[in-house]
């Protein structure tokens, strides 16, 4: 009876499991571009800028997709300049700070 109460349990936890699918969208020299960058950006923006809480859901995606396209060409052209990218402790706890002023 035991046995069949578990298996009946773990039946009904693995339906409920979910995934998620990913796609890469664009790759750019090497550097791919998934949905899920493109949903983590999509927060990003909106979580800076409340204003864009008021455009409908498919100009947004289409903003965050721009946005993280030029970061990821931004990136690519920083590293072809430098072989790595360093910053001094120190340094990041002056942007934290400047960040939590806005």
């Amino acid at each position: 009876m035991k046995k069949i109460i578990l298996i009946s349990f773990f039946c009904l936890i693995l339906n409920n499991v979910q995934s998620i699918e990913i796609k890469i969208i664009h790759n750019i020299e090497n550097e791919i571009i998934t949905n899920i960058d493109i949903k983590r950006e999509f927060k990003y923006l909106v979580a800076l800028n409340n204003s864009l809480k008021e455009l409908n859901k498919e100009k947004i995606l289409n903003i965050s997709n721009e946005s993280i396209i030029r970061e990821k060409i931004k990136k690519i052209e920083i590293l072809k300049n430098f072989k790595e990218i360093k910053l001094d402790d120190d340094y990041y706890d002056v942007l934290l700070k400047n960040i939590e002023y806005f």
